[in-house]
This record gives C-alpha cells, structure tokens and sequence, in this order.
C-alpha cells in the first residue's frame, strides 16, 4: 500500500537539482525508507513549518509508518499471489490485506491530525 493509495495529491511541484543534491537526497530517502518524492515533499513541508513555528515528528511518523505499512502490505499480497491455489488460505490474506489497509487509514488520519 503506498501513499498514493491514501492520500491524493492535489498540486504537482518540479524542482531542479544539481546531481549532488539529487544524491543528498536520495542518501537521506533511502535512510528513512522513503521514496524521493515523499522526502522532498516532507522537507519541504518541515521549512515551512520551521518558518511559521512548527515541528516535524507528526510527518516523519507518518513516513515511516507509510513505509512499514507498504513493505507489509506488499509481502502480504506476494505472499497471496503465492499461494492463489489454496483458496482458504488465499481469503485469509485478502482479509488481512483489508484489515491491514483500516489500521493504515486509522493511524494515518490520527497522525495527520496531530495533538
């Protein structure tokens, strides 16, 4: 389950970077287990808190959390596409797939609402 599955983006940004920002960047991404876009996306939201007074854990946990919840949900379907012929097996995981994706809504809209 990735963030896209969660969340709607509703505005695009490009940016242009050096190759050894590009590489910061990627280094800092693949530390916390995130994609590029999301890293960029948190950063930026972080500046522009840290300008206006605000904090970054809320957006970092929910990152991570993101993160965890794909790599989870993405074993889970593999692990169901695995085992396609044995039918209760195979309901079992779709269950738990959809139980899977209710926690990740849940948390997810808890953490985005904050304190």
């Amino acid at each position: 389950m990735s963030a896209s599955s969660t969340r709607k983006a509703v505005h695009t940004t490009s940016l242009r970077l050096t190759p050894q920002e590009r590489h910061t960047i990627e280094r800092a991404s693949a530390k916390l287990h995130i994609g590029v876009s999301t890293f960029a996306r948190l950063a930026a939201v972080e500046a522009a808190r840290q300008a206006a007074g605000g904090g970054r854990f809320r957006d970092l946990a929910l990152a991570r959390w993101t993160a965890l919840m794909g790599e989870l949900s993405d074993a889970v379907s593999d692990l169901s596409d695995a085992r396609a012929e044995d039918a209760a097996l195979s309901a079992a995981l779709a269950e738990l797939l959809e139980r899977l994706r209710h926690i990740h809504h849940d948390v997810t809209r808890v953490i985005e609402a904050g304190p």
